[in-house]
């Protein structure tokens, strides 16, 4: 996280909230570097290989997803939402986000391409009247978590 907020309540709240790192502005250049390199020096066990939401597994390295011991075909931006969306798991992911995300920098965010991709994705994630998985936040973004935001 690099950030002007400096104080000890702001780099607990930036690490509790995930944070790997918290560097403070203004920062010299050489400490940024170090950072980097410690951070790379952890390697692949930064992040977990299979990310758990419910009964849905998503296997990162074999770049799959699986629901209630299902396979589902996926094309590759539908996996790369899913993946994102895990990894952002139980947290409300704006479309901007998402935009940046899963598509290039050139892509429009406004286009309604998110929506029709979400409903791709939905359709596959959330049949056989298996509880629902991908949940919609109106006015704010999505989200994917084992129980709907509230209860």
């Amino acid at each position: 996280m690099l950030t002007a907020r400096d104080s000890i309540a702001d780099r607990v709240a930036g690490l509790d909230a995930g944070a790997d790192d918290y560097l403070v502005k203004p920062f010299a250049f050489d400490e940024l570097l170090a950072r980097l390199r410690a951070l790379l020096r952890r390697g692949p066990h930064l992040t977990a290989a299979v990310l758990q939401i419910g009964d849905l597994e998503v296997d990162t390295r074999r770049q799959t997803a699986m629901r209630a011991g299902r396979i589902l075909a996926l094309t590759t931006k539908e996996y790369a939402l899913i993946e994102y969306l895990a990894r952002q798991r139980g947290r409300v992911v704006s479309r901007a986000e998402i935009s940046t995300h899963v598509w290039d920098d050139n892509h429009d965010p406004l286009s309604n391409n998110i929506e029709v991709l979400i409903t791709r994705v939905r359709r596959k994630l959330d049949n056989d009247g298996a509880p629902a998985l991908l949940h919609t936040r109106r006015g704010a973004g999505y989200m994917l978590a084992a129980a709907a935001p509230g209860e």
